[in-house]
């Protein structure tokens, strides 16, 4: 993945996780796109789900913990393999996967 689209794939793990996107000063770089949950807020620099075990994995606890969705263990055999192996960079991808498909799935 190139830059551009890890950001991508960070801020769609970050609004599947309940954060609220919104606009803030950084004063040597100007306004930057952040999440915020909470009382806790970070740029879109500071979203490390692709390098980061310990953001990574409260989003694979989600996942695992959802219930009453058609055709979800389907979906969950994948990011299951990719847990399987400890590989950040697959479970990464397999969770992008996952939450593209939630999010189709799931649209009023």
């Amino acid at each position: 993945m190139n830059k551009e689209q890890v950001i991508e794939a960070n801020k769609l793990i970050a609004e599947f996780m309940g954060g609220k996107p919104y606009r803030v000063m950084v004063k040597s770089i100007g306004m930057m796109d952040a999440y915020q949950w909470g009382e806790n807020g970070y740029t879109i620099d500071e979203l490390q789900y692709h390098s980061n075990w310990n953001m990574l994995m409260p989003v694979v606890i989600k996942i695992f913990q959802l219930k009453n969705i058609e055709g979800l263990y389907k979906q969950l055999n994948q990011l299951t393999e990719a847990y399987m192996l400890m590989d950040l960079k697959y479970i990464h991808k397999a969770v992008i996967q996952f939450i593209q498909w939630y999010n189709q799935t799931n649209q009023p």
